[in-house]
């Protein structure tokens, strides 16, 4: 019997220092989808606080939109990965959980693909066994 203990993280405001991003993405696309504006990152939390489309849809998506934002979304986050930067000292955090033989996962409404180019350019070196991503 396997005794090993599963940790699950999320990725934007957790292993990525990436709130100041999404919200700025996300302001970028206001006006296009007639959103309320993003004042602050807890604005934003507000919204992806739970399942990301619901959370678009409370503050007046349309239903038949969401597709179109959330590709907008990915769309910004591939032309600006560069931007993304992790939490300072996650990395080491991370790696000591791993090393204790705790199984590491991300669930996220960001997309795997992103995440794994994340993790690959900081070198995280494999240690998350799955990642949930927003597809």
């Amino acid at each position: 019997m396997n005794n090993q203990k599963l940790l699950l993280f999320d990725f934007d405001g957790v292993i990525a220092d990436s709130m100041k991003l999404v919200r700025l993405f996300y302001n970028r696309l206001h006006k296009k989808y007639n959103l309320p504006y993003a004042n602050t990152n807890r604005d934003i939390s507000k919204i992806f606080r739970k399942n990301v489309y619901d959370g678009l849809i409370d503050i007046g998506l349309k239903k038949n939109e969401a597709g179109n934002f959330l590709n907008d979304m990915k769309k910004l986050t591939f032309e600006n990965e560069n931007m993304y930067k992790p939490f300072n000292g996650i990395k080491d955090t991370l790696n000591k959980l791993y090393e204790k033989n705790y199984s590491l996962a991300i669930i996220s409404s960001n997309h795997t693909e992103i995440i794994e180019r994340f993790l690959d350019k900081y070198t995280f070196n494999n240690i998350f066994k799955k990642i949930n991503g927003a597809e």
